[in-house]
């Protein structure tokens, strides 16, 4: 496999799709839904449904730097 080759580390073209999504969607958040012309989805929910991981990892960041900031606080 290419990816492998070239990184170390083998991408399957379903996982290559997704982190083109999410990449996007962490760009360019205003457009998310560019993914779904992106990936040739005929309807943009399923884009939502099954590719766009950007939302949960910007609130997971978010948390888990709040939680950061509260423990140095309080040690």
């Amino acid at each position: 496999m290419l990816t492998k080759r070239l990184t170390g580390r083998a991408i399957n073209p379903h996982l290559f799709r997704a982190m083109g999504a999410t990449l996007l969607a962490e760009d360019a958040p205003d457009d998310v839904f560019a993914a779904a012309d992106l990936l040739s989805h005929k309807h943009r929910a399923t884009t939502e449904r099954h590719y766009i991981r950007a939302r949960n990892l910007k609130a997971n960041q978010r948390v888990a730097g709040l939680v950061s900031k509260a423990k140095k606080r309080a040690g």
